[in-house]
């Protein structure tokens, strides 16, 4: 997943900064979903490039979580085990958006091509 998004984002000329930004943050998501959704379904994730602006979004079929609750946690602790995906997601990124669905969590992302 790496890779191809790497070679996405090569072929749509963005910054290699940002295409470092965007794939960590994607990769993050990623995890979260595998750790957390419903055990071997994965995820689906879509990149969307219009303007300025990539989103990317990662959804999963996991019960879902309070994204304010774990937002109150920041910063992380830095030698705890696990913790810390949306906050380096948040991070690296313009805006993070967690939607609760029926079935699952929508983490949707947002990244400013500078």
């Amino acid at each position: 997943m790496r890779g191809e998004l790497q070679r996405f984002f090569e072929r749509r000329g963005i910054p290699g900064a940002v295409t470092n930004d965007l794939v960590l943050a994607t990769q993050e998501a990623c995890n979260n979903a595998c750790r957390y959704g419903v055990d071997g379904t994965g995820c689906d994730v879509a990149v969307t490039c219009s303007g300025d602006t990539v989103v990317i979004e990662v959804a999963d079929r996991g019960r879902g979580f309070d994204f304010e609750q774990v937002k109150s946690l920041w910063p992380p602790m830095v030698l705890e085990d696990g913790g810390r995906g949306l906050f380096l997601i948040a991070t690296l990124t313009d805006e993070i958006e967690v939607v609760r669905r029926r079935r699952g969590t929508l983490v949707r992302i947002f990244k400013l091509i500078r």
